[in-house]
């Protein structure tokens, strides 16, 4: 059974979560924006247009792996929250249901001892009128 001092510090530790998360994505997207501002000075350097179409290639491709791996980041956060509020739902379903069962021990226990007084109530047959 969980102490209300564990659910006071759940919001705190989840919001510790988002922080880190966020630094990693503003690492990415940094690293990004760094990529195509260097790519052009490094493009211009270079005499062949080949070699400017390989280099503007590869800037894109850069370009489209950090796009994907920041989509796949948020994608994994999202499911993370996602986990996260399914977890604290099935916790209250468990305190519930632990409640219920509480409630029908209870319940069991009475009808146990109302049967064990009630067993000896239906008198002695001598001393009263047998019943057909």
């Amino acid at each position: 059974m969980r102490t209300p001092a564990a659910d006071e510090r759940r919001p705190h530790r989840r919001a510790g979560r988002a922080r880190p998360a966020r630094g990693l994505l503003a690492s990415v997207l940094i690293t990004a924006l760094l990529v195509a501002a260097l790519a052009p000075i490094a493009a211009t350097a270079q005499t062949s247009e080949d070699e400017a179409e390989r280099a503007a290639t590869e800037i894109q491709e850069a370009r489209d792996r950090a796009n994907a791996a920041a989509q796949a980041f948020l994608d994994a956060q999202s499911e993370l929250e996602t986990l996260e509020d399914e977890v604290v739902q099935l916790e209250l379903e468990a305190e519930q249901l632990e409640a219920t069962v509480a409630d029908l021990r209870e319940d069991v226990e009475s009808v146990a001892l109302a049967r064990f007084i009630g067993a000896g109530t239906s008198g002695i047959p001598l001393l009263t009128a047998l019943q057909d």
